[in-house]
């Protein structure tokens, strides 16, 4: 039987150093934004999260 070949991909670290040498550890982040309008549709929408 023939032998594959892997190939390993190392993991980054979550940090980085400062301009100091001190490790700073990296956040993972995401933005959310939502677009609301006057509309009664709207205004129901609301209502029931709020529920």
């Amino acid at each position: 039987m023939e032998q594959r070949e892997v190939t390993v991909i190392k993991a980054r670290p979550k940090f980085d150093l400062d301009k100091n040498g001190f490790k700073v550890i990296k956040k993972r982040v995401a933005a959310y934004a939502r677009v609301s309008t006057d509309s009664d549709e709207q205004i129901n929408s609301y209502k029931n999260q709020l529920d």
